[in-house]
């Protein structure tokens, strides 16, 4: 498995599902994550209190499917 220690990585919809085992995964590898969301604010903050390497997660709550909310990102 590729080792992402130092490297940035954006995961949308990264708190809950695939997107969320994208996160865990990521984070595991020692990456600094970004992980967006659009609703589930609750879900997100337990994610990122539980997991083991929660202080390299960032929490981002954005629509990806609305232009200006992305740009501003």
């Amino acid at each position: 498995m590729q080792n992402f220690k130092d490297q940035l990585v954006i995961v949308t919809g990264g708190t809950r599902g695939i997107g969320k085992a994208i996160s865990a995964a990521f984070l595991e590898q020692g990456a600094q994550v970004i992980a967006t969301y659009v609703s589930g604010e609750a879900t997100a903050q337990k994610f990122k209190s539980e997991h083991p390497n929660g202080e390299n997660l960032e929490l981002r709550k954005f629509d990806v499917s609305n232009a200006e909310q992305v740009e501003s990102f």
